[in-house]
This record gives structure tokens, C-alpha cells and sequence, in this order.
């Protein structure tokens, strides 16, 4: 038919018309993925990811994209959108083996130094890269189409390109861009919760403050088994509601060391419904910053605070609170408040530190 071979621009655009093809779908699920509300499900979706469509897309576009249609159709969509046709040496199509070696193995091998094989077109006479020399292949023109594969190549690079702008901004924007730059800042958390000095609160009486101080100990020696017996037989001796609540905080901060986190929520709330304790909403702060549940988190610590305003850790808890959901200038105000009033905590100190490092 006397087609002539194909010059290195028009065959530029079709190999960016099939890479920008091949890209949309990874495009599509990266904006997904972007949006995710945490780690855990962003960790999820990228398993999926990689095993429903990454793996897939590999051996579809080596078997079947490039391999299949090059042998049946003669070319890539690419190619046949600019009005390409790959043959071999004899004018006839190429066989699948010849084209799947070409597109995978030629390609590699055009592409090891630095791409000169596909730049070889430029002052190639007959217009071969090295991988057509590998193969026996040739890229001719049937047609002049390059102006209808240019306007798809735009239009390609527009969807992709405003797909992965918006995953940037969903991952800016989003609760994911924190989580990864907070994987996190370290929070102090008391082994045990102490009475309150408070004397605004009602007085328990002495013995239970004694069994509360033996719990408490037993606790710090990591007895669990011993401290939960114990604190089941104080809740049965509490005579007033606070001592009652009492005896479920420090049930619920057992739990909470062995990390029954629900278990451990369930005694603190029941606490608080029969008493306000700043310790119990303290570890209900850790219990939601653990589960990066930052919303619930700030809410518990501000009750904290609330209750117990003179307490370093309140402020500190509420500050990384505060942090994890962006509010940063919040969460330096709570943060400079825990080191006024435990100036001695390196911690307090460090995580006043790092947050104004990443403001």
C-alpha cells in the first residue's frame, strides 16, 4: 500500500495516549483512596488496590492491551487513535508471541539507557526504534489521524491530571494527611488514676481510701487479676454514689491496661453517669485518641479540664486532641497550659515542641 513508516512525534503521541489510558483507572481509585477518614481504611483500600486492580492491570496490559490487540488489531488503542498500524517486516500483522515480546522485553531494553532506544527513531533512517530491531517491527502510518490522537491526549491529560489534583487536596484537606504526620505525637498517660485532692468532691470514708490505695498498687506491680478481684469487692462496699464511681473508674482503668478498651469504656461511663471524675473522662480521651476518634476525644478531654483544670495531663490530652484534628493553634494554647503547670515534663515540653515545629 506504500504506507510510510511513522516519525518519532506522531508515535510520542500514541505512547502517551496508552500510558494516560492505562492510568485513568489507577487515577479513579487514588482519588478514592485519598478520601479515606483513617489510616485503617485507607490501609484497607490500598489492599484492594494493589489486589483488585494494581496485579490485574499489569497482566492485563502486557497480555491483553498491548500483546492481544497489537496482534489482532494491529495496535494499541493509542496507535490506532493517531492512525498507526505495527507490522512486521513482511507488511502482515504480528504474531502474539513477537508482540508480546515487544512490548515488554523491547520496551525494557529501549528504555535502559536512559530511553534511547525510542529516541534511535529520531535519526533512525527507516524511522526503528531498538525494540522494532529487536522484533522485526515497523510503525506505519494508514492514515494521517495524529490531530485526532493529539485532541485525545488532551483530553486524557486533563481527567487524569484534575483526578490527581483532587487527591492531593482530599488528602490535604482530609483527616489522613494528620494521621500520617502524627503517627503521632506521644501522649503520657498515668498506670493509675488517683483520688482527687479536690475538696470540692465528697469524701469517701478511710478504709475505702485504703483498699482504693492497695488497688492502686497492686496495679502498679501489673496484678490485674488480684486488682480486678479487689475492685469488685469495693464497688460491693461502696456506700455513696462517688465511691461507687470510684470503684468503676479504677475497674475501668484495670481494663484499660490490658487493653479491653471496650470493657474499659463501659466502667468509666458507668462512672460517670453516678459521678463526674476527671479520671474516668481522661481515659475515655486515650480510649478515643487510640481509636483516632478526635472529635469524641476533644469532647472528653475538655470535660476533663472542666473538672479538673489544674491538671497537667487534662491539658496535654486535649492539646494532642486538638492537634490530630488540625486545630493547631488550639492545641498549642492547651499544650503551653500543661507545661505552666508541670514546667519539670519533658513530655509536656517535647509536645509543645513538635507541634510548633509543624505549624
Amino acid at each position: 500500500m506504500g504506507s510510510k513508516n511513522a516519525g518519532f512525534l506522531v508515535r510520542f503521541i500514541a505512547f502517551w495516549l496508552d500510558a494516560l489510558i492505562l492510568l485513568l483507572p489507577h487515577a479513579i481509585a487514588w482519588s478514592y483512596l485519598a478520601g479515606s477518614s483513617n489510616l485503617a481504611s485507607f490501609g484497607q483500600g490500598i489492599i484492594f488496590y494493589i489486589t483488585l486492580l494494581a496485579l490485574p492491570m499489569m497482566f492485563f496490559s502486557s497480555l491483553f492491551y498491548y500483546a492481544w490487540m497489537t496482534n489482532h488489531l494491529g495496535g494499541t488503542p493509542g496507535k490506532l487513535l493517531t492512525g498507526l498500524e505495527i507490522k512486521n517486516e513482511d507488511g502482515n500483522r504480528l504474531s502474539y508471541k513477537r508482540s508480546f515480546f515487544r512490548h515488554t522485553t523491547g520496551y525494557a531494553f529501549s528504555g535502559v539507557f536512559f530511553w534511547l532506544g525510542f529516541f534511535s527513531i529520531i535519526k533512525d533512517s527507516e524511522k526503528l526504534s531498538w525494540h522494532d530491531k529487536a522484533v522485526g517491527s515497523k510503525v506505519v502510518v494508514n492514515k494521517s489521524l495524529w490531530p485526532v490522537g493529539l485532541i485525545f491526549l488532551f483530553i486524557l491529560l486533563v481527567v487524569n491530571w484534575s483526578l490527581i489534583v483532587n487527591s492531593v487536596n482530599k488528602f490535604l484537606a482530609g483527616p489522613l494527611k494528620q494521621e500520617f504526620a502524627n503517627i503521632t505525637v506521644p501522649l503520657l498517660i498515668p498506670k493509675t488514676p488517683k483520688l482527687s485532692t479536690d475538696t470540692t468532691q465528697p469524701q469517701s470514708s478511710l478504709n475505702f481510701q485504703e483498699d482504693y490505695q492497695e488497688i492502686s498498687n497492686l496495679m502498679n506491680q501489673a496484678n490485674y487479676g488480684t486488682a480486678e478481684d479487689k475492685a469488685n469487692t469495693l464497688l460491693i462496699s461502696a456506700q455513696s454514689d462517688y465511691e461507687k464511681a470510684l470503684s468503676y473508674e479504677i475497674k475501668g482503668e484495670i481494663f484499660y491496661q490490658l487493653k479491653k478498651d471496650n470493657a474499659a469504656k463501659t466502667q468509666m461511663q458507668t462512672a460517670i453517669e453516678l459521678y463526674p471524675l476527671a479520671a474516668a473522662y481522661q481515659i475515655l480521651t486515650q480510649i478515643e485518641l487510640n481509636n483516632r476518634n478526635y472529635g469524641k476525644a476533644i469532647e472528653y478531654a475538655q470535660k476533663a479540664v472542666e473538672l479538673s483544670p489544674d491538671t497537667a495531663i487534662h491539658h496535654n490530652n486535649l492539646g494532642v486532641s486538638l492537634y490530630n484534628l488540625g486545630r493547631f493553634d488550639e492545641a498549642v494554647v492547651e499544650m503551653k497550659k500543661a507545661v505552666d503547670l508541670d514546667p519539670e515534663s519533658k513530655l509536656y515540653q517535647d509536645n509543645l515542641n513538635t507541634m510548633q515545629s509543624n505549624i
